[in-house]
């Protein structure tokens, strides 16, 4: 049997801050047993802890596109 190490998890926050700054962005690969989707974790601290959001691989590219062209737009 062969093994693979895997990243399934990322984590960005502002340069030189520690990996438990508010604010930080968890990026992950799960998979509760129905497949894989990525999901983005983000603590501000608020009394209801963690925010996330999933989204299935398949749509990822329409969700990028589109928060890119948004953003591009910004002012």
């Amino acid at each position: 049997m062969k093994y693979e190490a895997r990243i399934t998890e990322m984590k960005v926050a502002k340069e030189g801050t520690s990996l438990f700054e508010l604010g930080a962005t968890e990026i992950r690969i799960i998979d509760e047993g129905g497949g894989e989707f990525l999901e983005l974790v983000q603590n501000d601290g608020d009394k209801d802890g963690d925010q996330r959001l999933r989204f299935d691989p398949k749509e990822w590219d329409a969700v990028v596109e589109a928060v890119e062209q948004l953003r591009k737009g910004m002012r």
